[in-house]
Order: C-alpha cells, then sequence, then structure tokens
C-alpha cells in the first residue's frame, strides 16, 4: 500500500475504496469561500476552486485547503460527489446528509462514468 502523508487523501482514497456514497470532508470553514469571505455553496468543477484557495492555515490545520482540493479530485473522479464543510458546527453531518445546503458540494459532473457501478 502506497504511504500518504496527508488525511485528506486517505478519506478520499478510503472512500473510493468502500464505494461510498458521499465524502464529508470537515474543516473549521464553512466551506470554500470567495475572495470576499462568503461560502460557495456548489463547485461543478473542481478545477475551477483552486482560484479561491487562500494559502494560511490554522494552527491546527495539517493540509489545508489545497489538500482537501487534491482529495476532491480523487472522490470526485471516482462518482463521489464530496462536501466541505464546519466540522465545529452543531449537527452538520445530519444536516449535510438530509441534503441541506450547508458547506461546498462538489457534484459529480453530468455524464461522468460513475467507477462505483462498474
Amino acid at each position: 500500500m502506497r504511504k500518504t502523508h496527508c488525511d485528506d487523501r486517505l478519506s478520499a482514497e478510503v472512500a473510493v475504496l468502500a464505494e461510498a456514497e458521499l465524502l464529508i470532508m470537515l474543516t473549521s470553514v464553512d466551506g470554500l469561500m470567495d475572495h470576499a469571505g462568503k461560502r460557495i455553496p456548489v463547485i461543478a468543477d473542481v478545477g475551477d476552486a483552486a482560484r479561491f484557495v487562500r494559502t494560511e492555515k490554522s494552527r491546527f490545520s495539517v493540509g489545508g485547503m489545497v489538500s482537501k482540493l487534491e482529495a476532491v479530485k480523487l472522490a470526485t473522479a471516482a462518482g463521489i460527489p464530496t462536501v466541505i464543510a464546519n466540522g465545529r458546527r452543531a449537527g452538520i453531518m445530519p444536516r449535510i446528509t438530509a441534503g441541506e445546503r450547508v458547506g461546498t458540494l462538489f457534484p459529480v459532473k453530468a455524464g461522468k462514468s460513475d467507477a462505483r457501478s462498474t
């Protein structure tokens, strides 16, 4: 097994291996933020997200948003939609799984083959 130094990538790899229906990545912010500091609810193409990434990290952060976006690319390429959300918000997991628009959703591209169905 390949050694990984990033929990974000590891979470995506596990999601792919487990054939997950959704990957939820929790962080200390409400999702991907635009340059004005407002949450972006949906990013259709993860490649477009890089322009919003800030380089600063919290003192507890290891990978930051860059590593999360790399993990999102891996998961969505495998047909797994991904949400990045604030893990400090009470009840965040049930809200996400209920379909509430919290965090930033990275859906699987329309027409993309779902690796889980093969």
